[in-house]
């Protein structure tokens, strides 16, 4: 199946910003949770007029409440829960739209995108904390939540895979 420009563009655009949105937010926890409190604000207001800002506020409402975590828990558990959000997304759709044929019982997402949502989220995650086991845990409840979520993914996926991380660390 080919897959439209408009969405390869949109995917692109959530791959680069969210990944480099976890890689600042290592660096600068303080600037970057104020940072999404502001955006959270701005595209509150463009939902009204730009079609897909309705994704980008759930998005950062979802990126902020985790984020607003940086004084109490460490930031790679943070930023591993922004990795996941960003590339399972962005890879699940792809992988889903081109190759999947298949869905998954109870959900519109086939196999085919929720295995590349789990290992592509994987792989940053392990990189970033170096543990197989949470890098695993987080990508893999990560990947249910893009599937099954009944909200937007953009908010479910960044709170889900930030708790899962966060239990798993502590346990």
């Amino acid at each position: 199946m080919k897959i439209e420009q408009n969405i390869i563009k949109r995917k692109l655009i959530h791959f680069i910003f969210g990944n480099l949105f976890a890689i600042l937010f290592l660096f600068y926890q303080k600037f970057m949770t104020i940072f999404f409190a502001l955006a959270i604000i701005s595209s509150a207001i463009f939902t009204k007029y730009i079609k897909d800002a309705e994704r980008v506020f759930w998005y950062f409402l979802g990126v902020a409440i985790i984020s607003a975590f940086y004084l109490t828990i460490h930031p790679k558990i943070i930023a591993s829960a922004m990795l996941i959000t960003a590339n399972g997304d962005v890879f699940s759709a792809l992988f889903g739209m081109k190759f999947g044929k298949k869905k998954i019982p109870l959900s519109s997402k086939t196999y085919i995108g929720t295995f590349s949502a789990f290992l592509l989220s994987f792989i940053p995650v392990f990189i970033l904390i170096k543990n197989f086991y949470i890098a695993l845990i987080g990508a893999f409840v990560g990947a249910i939540v893009e599937a099954y979520s009944p909200l937007n993914d953009n908010f479910t996926v960044p709170i889900f895979s930030f708790i899962a991380i966060y239990l798993a660390y502590i346990i």
